[in-house]
Order: structure tokens, then C-alpha cells, then sequence
């Protein structure tokens, strides 16, 4: 939801109807990406993974943990 739906929260409901309904849509094996990582991801979860990383991938992927 947005600043600008909670005047018109019809519009609102109504597009999250349709997402619903395009998730149903899609099928249960094409959604699993949101269980289990793409086989593009580089995963930084374990030290041992974050050490494993090239230089320019740690500037990348662990820039947040900078500061």
C-alpha cells in the first residue's frame, strides 16, 4: 500500500486481488526461487562463504558492512 491508496483503498484491494490471482496463476514449481536462491545468487550467509568471496565481489555484496 501506498501514501496515495489510502484514499482510494479500492484501488488498492483491487490490484492486490489480481496479484493474488497471477500467483495462483503461475505454477507452484516456478515460485519455489523464493525458498531457494536462483542459481545466480552468491551466497554471504556463513563467514567461511563472505571469506570465499573475490575482492571485487566483497566491495559489492558486503559494501553495507562497512560503516
Amino acid at each position: 500500500m501506498l501514501a496515495d491508496d489510502r484514499y482510494a483503498c479500492e484501488a488498492f484491494v483491487a490490484r492486490l486481488d489480481d496479484a493474488y490471482a497471477r500467483a495462483a496463476r503461475t505454477p507452484r514449481h516456478a515460485r519455489l526461487w523464493t525458498a531457494d536462491p536462483p542459481a545466480w545468487w552468491v551466497p554471504t550467509m556463513t563467514v567461511e562463504q563472505r571469506r570465499a568471496l573475490t575482492p571485487d565481489q566483497r566491495a559489492r555484496f558486503l559494501r553495507y558492512r562497512a560503516s
